[in-house]
């Protein structure tokens, strides 16, 4: 089981805090989601707003090429759009691999409908739902890929657990 270490557990914190403070002043509550957390999702945390869901944000460790990759996931509840897809950690090869940390690579993800699963595709997306996979990279870039649609199907176990 991997354990995440206290300056993992800081930079969670240091997260929640940024996203908590960029909501105007209201009721703002973090509940930990102990019952989601399993398989390759080590952390859930649902951020409500005046007791309405507002983000949820997940810890995601999956195995790349060489080691775990670590990434944070944070989804608008309200928009039903993928917010903030980050690279925590990640050991990758140093000539394509780690491309999977760059902006360029994650900006891909931002947007994306949480409803539909993504898929990866090697050359131009040609629907909403595709992600293009960072060249001589597939496999760090199918771990991302694979990582994120596991939370968005937890994501979508919690929104079913919440309307009922």
């Amino acid at each position: 089981m991997l354990k995440i270490n206290k300056y993992l557990k800081i930079l969670i914190l240091v997260l929640l805090t940024i996203l908590l403070f960029s909501l105007p002043v209201s009721q703002q509550e973090v509940t930990i989601l102990n019952d989601y957390e399993y398989g390759n999702i080590k952390n859930v945390y649902l951020i409500e707003d005046n007791n309405q869901p507002y983000k949820l944000l997940q810890i995601i460790s999956v195995k790349g090429y060489h080691e775990q990759i670590i990434m944070f996931l944070a989804l608008d509840m309200t928009k039903g759009k993928i917010d903030v897809l980050d690279i925590i950690q990640e050991n990758e090869s140093l000539d394509y691999g780690g491309y999977i940390s760059e902006e360029w690579f994650l900006s891909r993800f931002k947007g994306k409908d949480i409803n539909l699963k993504l898929k990866l595709v090697k050359m131009s997306a040609k629907e909403p739902q595709e992600v293009v996979a960072v060249t001589g990279a597939t496999i760090s870039s199918r771990a991302v890929v694979d990582g994120v649609n596991e939370a968005l199907e937890n994501y979508k176990e919690i929104r079913d657990s919440l309307n009922n």
